[in-house]
């Protein structure tokens, strides 16, 4: 797996049933409670499957599992919407949300391959006990840019020294004329938070695996240059590459108040200072989980056990014995 440029994998389908209408013409209604205990009668035959519903969740809950990337902003203002989440949280299925079903898949590194194995796996058993609104494998969505298909394939880079070298915009025109998107972590209208990007389809009609294999083609050329501007950058001046690391990494473990911004700055130099063989840890793959788990929504519902006055007394804390365990230490 190359967790050095590429952090996960994503594979998320749109599903609707027939003889429903698409979810914003039904909100609040019976059929969405219909919708919600068909996909659920499907889920209960898979182990190890929980399920959510928005209207049982605090906003701090469900803003932690957007921060996560297991559901939607879309989904929390559902008063129907809930979720259901494999045990590993590899795999969930999103009811009610702007179509009747998503289903999505994320593995961690560069593997569609894997991704799409068990995602059409689900997809398949759902398909068979749930009148899906498909013709000849065209899916109807409530968004005519996921018709098709259905499908969006899609990349989580971590992109500092293009970033850096002001290149997004450039990727993203090119992008653009081979119907590939490059957004911020979040997707669209999100910003680029601790130099995180999505880079996935923008076409959903045609072939499942030639519009994931145009995607790979773009990511490989990202990640090429992506490397190469970061190696032309410590060649340039190692010394003062290797203190601008360990000053990162020497602040993220003595800090006392770490407000989150800061900390996204910090932990991407820690992170580019593993790739530089600077920084030693035992799981490298860890810091971006690591960088998830910092997120406000998330540090509050997982930080029960620790003593701070703010959020940011709390992150400090969470960090330093995180980094303790990673064994994250100079080389």
């Amino acid at each position: 797996m190359n967790t050095d440029v590429v952090i996960s994998t994503r594979i998320r389908l749109a599903r609707n049933f027939r003889n429903y209408n698409f979810p914003s013409m039904i909100r609040g209604s019976e059929c969405e409670k219909e919708i919600v205990n068909s996909c659920l009668a499907v889920l209960s035959h898979f182990k190890g499957f929980s399920t959510y519903f928005m209207s049982q969740l605090s906003e701090t809950e469900k803003l932690s599992l957007t921060e996560r990337y297991l559901i939607s902003k879309n989904l929390c203002a559902s008063p129907n919407g809930a979720v259901a989440l494999s045990s590993d949280e590899l795999l969930s299925v999103m009811m009610n949300e702007e179509d009747h079903l998503r289903e999505q898949c994320i593995v961690k590194g560069f593997d569609f391959e894997g991704a799409l194995k068990r995602i059409l796996y689900l997809d398949g058993v759902l398909a068979k006990n749930c009148p899906f609104a498909v013709k000849n494998n065209f899916y109807y969505t409530a968004c005519p840019t996921n018709l098709g298909t259905g499908m969006r394939a899609s990349l989580m880079v971590f992109l500092p020294a293009l970033t850096k070298n002001n290149r997004i915009d450039d990727l993203a025109k090119l992008g653009y004329t081979e119907s590939i998107t490059i957004r911020g972590a979040f997707g669209e209208g999100s910003f680029a938070e601790g130099y995180y990007y999505q880079i996935s389809n923008s076409i959903t009609i045609g072939d499942v695996n030639a519009i994931i294999e145009k995607v790979k083609k773009f990511a490989d050329k990202v990640v090429t240059e992506e490397k190469n501007l970061r190696n032309a950058e410590y060649l340039e001046n190692p010394i003062k590459i290797k203190d601008k690391c360990l000053r990162a990494l020497g602040t993220l473990t003595h800090a006392a108040i770490l407000p989150y911004e800061e900390f996204c700055e910090l932990i991407s130099q820690v992170k580019l200072g593993i790739y530089w063989g600077i920084i030693g840890c035992n799981n490298s793959s860890a810091i971006d989980d690591l960088a998830i788990s910092a997120r406000h929504n998330t540090l509050l519902v997982n930080s029960y056990s620790l003593v701070g006055d703010s959020v940011d007394e709390i992150r400090a804390v969470f960090v330093k014995n995180a980094l303790k365990k990673l064994e994250t230490q100079e080389l």
